[in-house]
C-alpha cells in the first residue's frame, strides 16, 4: 500500500512541479539561493540558512530570506525582520523566520552597513517584488520542490542521521522525493556528519555513484561554547533538555558529545506551540532546562516564566577540513560560478 501511495504521491508532485515551472519568474538583478531538502525538514536547515545569509554579509552583500512562514498565523507575504529591528513574533510569522531575523540583526548592530531583510509568505515571488529592492542577494528557504522563482544555485540538505535504508517516500515516510532529483541540484551539503560517520559515507557513495560531478560538502554540527550549569557547591548538574524540532534526536545527540548529562527529555512536535500545561511540566521538572535557539524564539517571551534556561545555538563547520569559515566562502563563489554560466 505504502508503495502505491507514494507513486500517487510522486505523480501529483510533478505535475504540480511542471506547472510552477512553466509559471516561473526569473530575477536577473538578483543572485538567487535555494537551501532545500529532499525530506520533510529536520536537516539543519535553519542553521545553514543563518551561516550562509552572514557569510553573504560580510562580503558586503546585501541579503532578503523568503521563509513561507511555516506554522505563523498569517497567509500574506510579512516583513518579520530587518536591519532596523524584529517586526513580528513567531505566532505570526512562525518560529524559524523570527529565529533568523534575530540572528541577522545581532550581526547588523555589530557592523555598520549590514542591510538584510527577512520575509514570510505563501509567494516567493511576491516577497521578492514587495521587499527585495536592492538586495543582492536572495535565499529561498524551503524551495526545492518549488520552482516558481529560478535560482542560481540550489542547496540540497540530506541528514546523515537518518540511514539511506529510512528513505521512504510520503505519505509513509518523511521524504518529498528520492535521489533522483538529486539532478536538479548544483550542490549537497550532507549535515550532521559528525554523529553518524559510517551513515555519512553511504550517502556519500550512493549519491556519487550517480552523479560523480555533483559537489558534496560534509557539515558537522556541534554547540557553540556552552557548559553544564553548575550546582552551588561547583559541580556540573544534570539538565532537562525540551525541543520541538524536526530531528530532537541529534540535539540530544549534540548536548551529551557537549558533555552535558541529560537526565530527563521532553519531545514535542515539530514547531509545537507551547500552552501553558507545557510550562507548568517543565517548569515542575525540578532540573535546570536546556532548549534549542528555534523553540526559544517560539516561546518567544514566555520563555523568561521558566527561570533560567540554557539556549543552545549550535554551530555548523566543514567536517571534512574541521574549518567554518571556508565552508561559506566556498559556497558563496559556487553561487557566482552558477550565475555567470
Amino acid at each position: 500500500m505504502c508503495r502505491l501511495l507514494a507513486r500517487l504521491y510522486l505523480a501529483v508532485h510533478k505535475r504540480t512541479f511542471a506547472r510552477r515551472l512553466q509559471n516561473s519568474r526569473s530575477f536577473p538583478g538578483h543572485r538567487i539561493i535555494s537551501v532545500g531538502n529532499l525530506s520533510a525538514g529536520g536537516t539543519g536547515k535553519t542553521p545553514v540558512t543563518i551561516e550562509l545569509a552572514l557569510a553573504l554579509l560580510s562580503q558586503r552583500k546585501s541579503v532578503l530570506i523568503c521563509l513561507r512562514g511555516y506554522k505563523g498565523r498569517s497567509r500574506s507575504g510579512l516583513l518579520v525582520g530587518d536591519e532596523r529591528g524584529v517586526h513580528l513574533t513567531a505566532e505570526h510569522a512562525g518560529d524559524e523566520a523570527v529565529l533568523i531575523a534575530v540572528r541577522l540583526l545581532e550581526y547588523a548592530r555589530l557592523h555598520e552597513g549590514a542591510r538584510f531583510a527577512v520575509a514570510a509568505g505563501p509567494d516567493r515571488a511576491d516577497l521578492i517584488d514587495r521587499f527585495g529592492a536592492q538586495r543582492d542577494v536572495v535565499i529561498l528557504d524551503d524551495a526545492f520542490q518549488n520552482p516558481s522563482v529560478r535560482r542560481d544555485l540550489d542547496i540540497v540538505l540530506i541528514d546523515a542521521t537518518v540511514p539511506y535504508s529510512r528513505m521512504i517516500l510520503l505519505p509513509c515516510g518523511r521524504f518529498r522525493e528520492d535521489l533522483t532529483a538529486l539532478e536538479r541540484a548544483d550542490v549537497v551539503l550532507l549535515t550532521r556528519t559528525n554523529l553518524a560517520p559510517d551513515s555519512a559515507l553511504i550517502w556519500k557513495r550512493l549519491i556519487k555513484d550517480r552523479y560523480p560531478n555533483l559537489p558534496i560538502f560534509s557539515i558537522g554540527i556541534r554547540t557553540h561554547r556552552i557548559s553544564a550549569p553548575l550546582a552551588p557547591d561547583g559541580r556540573a548538574q544534570s539538565v532537562a533538555a525540551f525541543c520541538g524540532i524536526g530531528n530532537p534526536d541529534s540535539f540530544f545527540r549534540v548536548l551529551e558529545e557537549a558533555g552535558i548529562d541529560v537526565a530527563k527529555r521532553f519531545v514535542f512536535k515539530d514547531h509545537h506551540r507551547f500552552n501553558e500545561r507545557d510550562l507548568a511540566v517543565l517548569k515542575g521538572c525540578g532540573l535546570p532546562l536546556v532548549t534549542t535557539e528555534k523553540d526559544a524564539a517560539r516561546l518567544g517571551e514566555r520563555l523568561a516564566s521558566l527561570g533560567r534556561v540554557l539556549v543552545v545555538r549550535p554551530e555548523i563547520y566543514d567536517a571534512d577540513r574541521n574549518d567554518e569559515t571556508r565552508l561559506w566562502s566556498r559556497l558563496t563563489s559556487l553561487t557566482e560560478r552558477q550565475a555567470q554560466e
